[in-house]
């Protein structure tokens, strides 16, 4: 003596996430490149994010949010991400924040203070260097850096393109 009770049809919603510490950060990238989250996820910066020099290296560990998996296929960011005006303090490295975003990417509102850094050694590899997104295809609105970005060497560039920007290595 039940009753059947017809349920409407719901759309799915992408993952909505909220990042307030580097650690989050780092689990975040990890989850993405693992593809363990909707590539349309939503993103929103819950407060300042100060990296030291252990998550400054976790980060870049992670290589940056999105992945080239070969010379065919790389795993594009193209969700949103909201800095939300917030800071991005004390990252020191190599890796950016997003290694590939795609034509759906979209990156808004995050602010590099001047306690980070793009510190490189420039290899004999095409690479693509810059705080925010290293190759971008997607959108990047009221961002801003006062990073410093040092080239330590450059090693056997004559084999390899490079790409260096202080927020984007290289836009298509």
């Amino acid at each position: 003596a039940g009753t059947v009770v017809e349920v409407p049809a719901f759309e799915f919603k992408p993952d909505q996430i909220s990042i307030a510490t580097a650690a989050d950060l780092v689990k975040f990238a990890t989850q993405y490149n693992a593809k363990k989250l909707d590539t349309n996820v939503k993103v929103t910066l819950a407060d300042d994010i100060t990296f030291n020099e252990e998550t400054s290296a976790a980060y870049a560990a992670t290589g940056g949010i999105g992945v080239k998996i070969s010379d065919e296929e790389t795993y594009y960011f193209n969700g949103a991400f909201d800095g939300n005006g917030k800071t991005i303090k004390g990252y020191v490295s190599s890796i950016p924040l997003f290694a590939y975003t795609g034509d759906g990417g979209e990156i808004t509102n995050v602010h590099f203070d001047n306690t980070c850094q793009l510190k490189v050694n420039a290899g004999a590899t095409d690479t693509y260097h810059a705080l925010l997104v290293g190759r971008h295809k997607g959108l990047i609105s009221d961002c801003t850096s006062a990073a410093s970005v040092v080239i330590n060497s450059l090693e056997d560039v004559s084999t390899a393109t490079q790409y260096y920007g202080g927020l984007v290595g290289r836009n298509y």
